[in-house]
C-alpha cells in the first residue's frame, strides 16, 4: 500500500503543484502508517489535503501520526450540529462530542507545532439537516472560542449527499432546499 504511493509520489513533476488528496469511502486515518504516507509525499514536494470524519484524531492518534503535521490542509466533515443528527447518520453514540473535542485539540496542536496547516469543516447538508447550515457557524465560533490564542477554524465548505440518488437530492423545487439555497 504505502510502497505503491511512495513509487507514485516519486514519479510526479516536482513543480510544486502536484496535489494528493485522501479522502474516504475508507476513513484514511484507519491506515496506521497514514502519517508516513503524508511524509513521503512531502519528500517528492507533493502537496497533501485530507478529509477526514475527525473521530480518531484525538490528540493521542496524533502523537504517534507525527507526519500528519505535513499536511497542507484537513478538513473535518460534518454529519450534523448535535449528538442526536449525528447519531442518527453515523450511529455511534458520542461521535458529535468526540469529533468537536478532536478539532478543538488538533486546534490547539496546530497553533502550537505548524501555524501554515489550513484546517477546515466540511458540512454535509443532508436533506434533514438543510436547517442546520447556519448553525455551523455557531460551532465555528464555539470551537474558536474554546482554541483561545491562535487561529480556529480556517474555512466551511458545504457538500450535498452524494449517497442519495440524483432525483432525491437537493434541489431548489423541494422545500428544505429552498430554505437552503435561499441561505446561500
Amino acid at each position: 500500500g504505502n510502497a505503491m504511493f511512495e513509487r507514485v509520489f516519486a514519479s510526479v513533476p516536482r513543480d510544486g503543484e502536484s496535489t494528493f488528496s485522501f479522502s474516504g469511502g475508507l476513513e484514511p486515518l484507519t491506515n496506521p502508517g497514514f502519517g508516513e504516507l503524508v511524509r513521503s509525499a512531502k519528500r517528492y514536494g507533493v502537496k497533501v489535503p485530507l478529509i477526514t470524519n475527525g473521530f480518531m484524531l484525538s490528540p493521542h492518534y496524533l502523537a504517534r501520526q507525527e507526519g500528519l503535521w505535513d499536511l497542507d490542509s484537513l478538513r473535518v466533515s460534518l454529519y450534523g450540529v448535535d449528538d442526536a443528527t449525528y447519531y442518527r447518520v453515523t450511529k455511534v453514540k458520542g461521535a458529535y462530542q468526540q469529533v468537536k473535542q478532536n478539532l478543538t485539540e488538533f486546534l490547539r496542536l496546530r497553533n502550537e507545532k505548524r501555524p501554515a496547516l489550513r484546517v477546515g469543516l466540511n458540512f454535509i447538508v443532508l436533506q434533514e439537516c438543510t436547517d442546520q447550515v447556519l448553525r455551523v457557524l455557531d460551532l465555528i465560533t464555539e470551537i474558536n472560542v474554546a482554541v483561545g490564542n491562535g487561529r480556529g477554524v480556517d474555512f466551511l465548505t458545504l457538500r450535498e449527499d452524494f449517497s442519495v440518488p440524483e432525483s432525491e437530492g437537493l434541489s431548489p423545487e423541494g422545500s428544505p432546499a429552498k430554505l437552503f439555497l435561499s441561505i446561500i
